[in-house]
């Protein structure tokens, strides 16, 4: 019931025109109509562009911050209690409701000089904030497993910060 009701009652919500609950007396009231004019008034092309921009983008940036920030926790030369405020930091937007990050966005982009307060920009930057924790904690698992003795003989035959992290971690 946990997964079929709620679909059940999106795809009875998408075939009436007003939310009537559903019973046999509604049934004289369900069409497709909606669905006929789905694409007579609909910027597909506009739309696949905008999900596509968000996808790839919220993904690579997160995928980078994750990074970054599992080595720092991990691997950077700081104090144990810095260790322990990044992570904090890092795993911070999980213990935060979608919803309050969302209007928290709003509030903050809306006055901002930044402009992007009503475009797919402020959407990615929401996906970023609250999806950055789970990468972080992916990345840990990850970075944890790679011996930092791969990364001293990388810096001990030349390579930078930089190549050592793309090639090795």
């Amino acid at each position: 019931f946990a997964s079929v009701l709620p679909i059940f009652m999106l795809i009875w919500r998408s075939l009436i025109s007003l939310y009537v609950p559903p019973s046999l007396e509604a049934l004289g009231n369900v069409s497709l109509a909606a669905y006929g004019s789905l694409f007579e008034n609909f910027d597909l092309a506009g739309v696949s562009a905008n999900t596509a921009t968000v996808t790839l983008v919220a993904g690579i940036v997160t995928v980078a911050i994750a990074s970054l920030a599992a080595w720092l926790i991990l691997r950077a030369p700081v104090s144990a209690s810095l260790r322990r405020q990044m992570q904090t930091l890092a795993f911070l937007p999980q213990s935060v409701p979608s919803i309050v990050i969302g209007f928290s966005l709003v509030l903050v982009f809306i006055s901002a000089p930044v402009a992007i307060y009503g475009t797919v920009w402020i959407i990615a930057a929401g996906m970023v904030i609250k999806y950055v924790a789970y990468s972080t904690g992916m990345m840990s698992a990850a970075q944890i497993q790679v011996a930092r003795e791969l990364e001293e003989a990388s810096s001990i035959a030349g390579a930078g910060f930089t190549r050592s992290y793309r090639r090795i971690v």
